[in-house]
Parts: C-alpha cells; structure tokens; sequence
C-alpha cells in the first residue's frame, strides 16, 4: 500500500543512527531497522531509496558509532538495508550500493561488517565481479582476501578466473587453499578445461609447484591433484604418479591419471 511508504520512511529515517550513537536498546532498535528496511524494499517505492542508502551511509560510517554500538547487530543491520535497496532492481541504484560496499572494505578491524560487506557483494553477483576481483588483486590484508576468494568462487564467473590463478603463487599456504577452492567451481573449472591460451598454460606448472609445496596439507593437495586431473594437460602425467605415493592422495592421483590414459594398478 502506497499510503504506507512515507510512514515508514518517518519510522526507519532514524533508526539507524539511533542505533549505532546510542545502543538504543539495541536488540528492539535493531528489529526496526530490519523490519522496515525489508517493508520499504518490498513496496517497490522509488521514495524509499534514498532513505536507505542513507541509512546504509550511517550503518557503515564506524566513526559515527558509540562506545555501547554492538556491531554484530550492525552487521545484521546492514545485510537487511542492502537486501531492501537489492529488491529494487535498478542499475544505477546497485551501482552505488556495490560502491558504497566496497568503501567498507578497507576497514578490517570490524571483522563483522567485512564480513557482511563481502557477503552481500557476492549476493549481488555478476555486477560486483569486478569490485570484488579488484579487492583481491590489491588488499593486502590476507583475511579479507580468503572471504573474497570464496564469494567469488560461489559466483563461479570466469572474469575472476586470472587473479585466482595469480594467488596460487601467494607465500601464504590459506590463501593458496582459498584460491584453489574457488577455482574449483563449476564454471572456472569448464573454463579451465575448454580454453586455450597463457592461464591454461600457467595454471598446470602452479598447480605441479603446489602438489611440492603443500604436500602435507590434505586439502590443498587433493583440489590440486583433481584439478590437474579436470584440465587433461599431459605435464601433469609425472606429478601425478608422485602423488600416487602420498596415501592421502593415492585414490584421487589414480582417477586422474585414468583421466589422462594412465590406469595405475
């Protein structure tokens, strides 16, 4: 109902900044900016957009937070204005909410809202792509890139497919793990296999170092072993049979050797 919108706007306007100032009685304030944000995203109403992303501005603006400011409940806060301002389907209005995201980004010192802020990119999907590959390419912080890696896996576009072939090289053995994990989705996995060119090329000698390197961690080596396997390049042949002597990843080595015409006993 239309009649409603401005009623709620009234309600939710402060919500936020009454929240994170004052502790508010933070779990009833917290079910206000909830429970209008999603009200306001479901009327369709343009009149409550600005409103959100102002509240959304306020939520993510931590220098506007008071000593009693719980942030988890920020967190749930946030995820809910997003979700409202997502329900309206606009270019322009996602455009700015993956730019306002994106600021949040920077601040690792409030895990929680990194944590949303990533989240949420990866909810918004394909048009945050280039936001979150961006992240990854040149945030130093290492958390922040392992949440980035796995949103981006779950997305599984192949626009992401280079810069996760890059942190294969990474010096810490959690990020390498990470990009291993997202690489292996579905479509990053049939990109892999299907094309021709430097990536594909480069991809097998990383994953040969990393069957050396982390040999001794399960994970990591099984993803590589069944990658190398998926990709079906004929350098892998030598590797793999070495693998066959690591008893953790004798079974999957044996698949895919047979995969590249090798039937091991």
């Amino acid at each position: 109902d239309v009649r409603a919108v401005e009623p709620l706007i009234e309600t939710f306007v402060d919500a936020p900044k009454q929240l994170i100032q004052k502790g508010w009685r933070k779990a009833w304030g917290g079910d206000v900016v909830r429970s209008t944000a999603w009200a306001l995203g479901n009327t369709g109403d343009t009149r409550a957009i600005t409103p959100l992303f102002n509240g959304l501005s306020d939520t993510l603006n931590v220098e506007q937070w008071g000593e009693d400011t719980d942030e988890y409940m920020v967190a749930e806060c946030i995820q809910s204005i997003v979700g409202a301002l997502a329900e309206f389907k606009d270019k322009d209005v996602i455009e700015q909410l993956i730019n306002l995201l994106c600021k949040a980004l920077g601040d690792t010192e409030h895990i929680d809202i990194l944590k949303v802020a990533i989240r949420t990119l990866g909810k918004i999907g394909e048009p945050a792509v280039e936001a979150l590959i961006d992240v990854l390419e040149n945030e130093p912080d290492n958390n922040t890139r392992d949440i980035v890696m796995g949103v981006l896996g779950t997305i599984g576009d192949i626009r992401a497919v280079e810069c996760l072939v890059k942190a294969l090289e990474d010096n810490d053995e959690n990020v390498r793990h990470n990009a291993l994990m997202a690489l292996s989705s579905r479509n990053c996995v049939s990109f892999l296999v299907n094309g021709t060119g430097s990536i594909q090329n480069d991809i097998v000698e990383m994953l040969v170092k990393i069957l050396v390197i982390d040999s001794t961690n399960y994970m990591t080596a099984f993803m590589a072993v069944h990658l190398l396997g998926e990709i079906g390049d004929t350098r892998a042949i030598e590797p793999l049979k070495k693998a066959l002597d690591n008893t953790r990843t004798h079974q999957v080595a044996k698949e895919a050797l047979k995969k590249l015409g090798h039937d091991v006993e």
